[in-house]
């Protein structure tokens, strides 16, 4: 990359967090990006989370001041958010439309145009600079490409955690959101997309993660991957 730049990422978890850096550090091909948690914050010694996080606080951040002035100190801003509760009251992006499940690409359109209402008239001045993480149902789908060999799994955007698990216990773990350090199994299950060869390889494989990098290629043209 000939220009280092800044990320800031605001996500529900700092699970979240992990991969997207991976993603990032894939796409870069750069181990040393600037990237800045906003939401939520995190202590950089141990990666632990020190500020509150789910998908309300995702929402908050979008509209508010400190979303403003982050945008003018930072070069771009990363927003991550899964749909897997897109219809709780505040959120309200219907998954059936006329009887209908939307599919993937669907639900990342509406729940970016959700955002993209959150956040008004800033969104319409800073553009530029945001990109959408939508994950489909869940950004646990965003790793299956890299535990399995087979495109339903792969493809899968439904019960991805107990996906991920069936495989980890294998190893003798699971994930287990009450754990202190289940922030760390998210970074090593991950970390195989921070080579470009194998984020190039798998990122197609799952729908939401491909409109992801998608959206990353699209933004930086410039960018060799």
């Amino acid at each position: 990359m000939e220009q280092q730049i800044s990320i800031g990422l605001i996500s529900e978890g700092v699970t979240d967090h992990a991969i997207i850096e991976n993603i990032l550090t894939g796409f870069f091909n750069n181990n040393d990006l600037d990237i800045r948690a906003l939401q939520p914050t995190r202590d950089y010694a141990t990666g632990a989370q020190t500020s509150h996080a789910n998908w309300t606080k995702v929402f908050d951040w979008c509209k508010s001041e400190r979303m403003a002035e982050a945008l003018n100190f930072i070069d771009y801003i990363v927003i991550q958010i899964d749909t897997d509760v897109s219809e709780d009251k505040g959120f309200d992006v219907p998954k059936n439309i006329d009887g209908k499940t939307r599919d993937a690409g669907a639900m990342v359109l509406a729940t970016q145009q959700k955002l993209q209402w959150v956040m008004g008239t800033m969104f319409d001045k800073y553009k530029d600079k945001i990109i959408f993480a939508i994950a489909v149902e869940s950004i646990e789908c965003w790793v299956l490409p890299l535990l399995y060999s087979t495109k339903p799994h792969q493809q899968a955007t439904v019960n991805c955690l107990q996906r991920v698990n069936q495989i980890l216990i294998k190893d003798g773990y699971t994930i287990d959101t009450k754990a202190k350090n289940y922030n760390n199994i998210y970074d090593k299950i991950s970390k195989d997309y921070q080579k470009q060869k194998l984020l190039k390889q798998f990122y197609p494989l799952n729908p939401s993660l491909k409109i992801f990098v998608e959206n990353l290629k699209s933004t930086f043209i410039n960018n060799t991957f």
